[in-house]
């Protein structure tokens, strides 16, 4: 197939290929919107201590229990591989309790394991911006801008750690503000965020403050 196209494009004049391109451009502006992309990056402490039959369940569960993860927050699975995995989301505020999702169950998931040399480590990084991203689109994943800057938080975040970048921490729904890194994404700030996990849900923070209001 891919021969065919390169035949079809060397019999194409420069206008053609002019209004090719506009049309193509014209058809993916469709699907044009502000994105989040959630980037989970594994870390294996000892991969070669692991079977191969361990490997192999231990990749099914991880999918599964990305995928149940990725529904928390009402997100979709762009790509999957045991070392990297990609989930699309329409608002920061579900990539945010996806993330929590990820992070309060993993410890779960590595205590299922026999070994502790099979346990995983994860670092997330997120990313927000406007891009034509479908599922199951091979050229979204290599030409999105999202998706890279989300890679590039995931590749520089300590293990168990989860960084955003600029747009994502502008819309962080926790109470917690971002804390600014000394890194840089492309030129824009990196920012480490706290996910709310299922047993932080805020009220003890409401009641604190709400003391200190009537010591006040």
């Amino acid at each position: 197939m891919r021969s065919r196209v390169h035949l079809f494009l060397d019999n194409l004049s420069l206008d053609e290929l002019f209004f090719l391109e506009q049309e193509i451009g014209r058809r993916k502006d469709r699907f044009r919107r502000h994105y989040t992309v959630m980037s989970v990056q594994v870390e294996r402490r000892s991969a070669l201590a692991a079977t191969r039959e361990l490997t192999t369940a231990q990749t099914r569960d991880f999918r599964r229990f990305l995928g149940e993860s990725a529904a928390a927050g009402g997100g979709t699975q762009l790509a999957y591989s045991p070392e990297v995995s990609l989930i699309l989301f329409n608002t920061v505020e579900g990539a945010a309790q996806s993330a929590a999702s990820i992070l309060s169950g993993l410890a779960e998931m590595n205590g299922r394991q026999a070994t502790a040399d099979a346990h995983i480590s994860l670092k997330i990084g997120i990313a927000s911006g406007e891009d034509a991203l479908a599922p199951g689109s091979v050229r979204c994943l290599r030409s999105s801008h999202v998706i890279r800057r989300a890679n590039q938080c995931a590749w520089k975040a300590p293990s168990g750690s989860l960084l955003v970048d600029e747009g994502t921490a502008e819309q962080w729904p926790q109470k917690h503000l971002p804390v600014r890194l000394p890194l840089e994404i492309e030129g824009s700030p990196c920012y480490r965020v706290i996910p709310a996990t299922k047993g932080s849900s805020g009220s003890e923070d409401d009641r604190f403050a709400t003391y200190l209001n009537s010591v006040v």
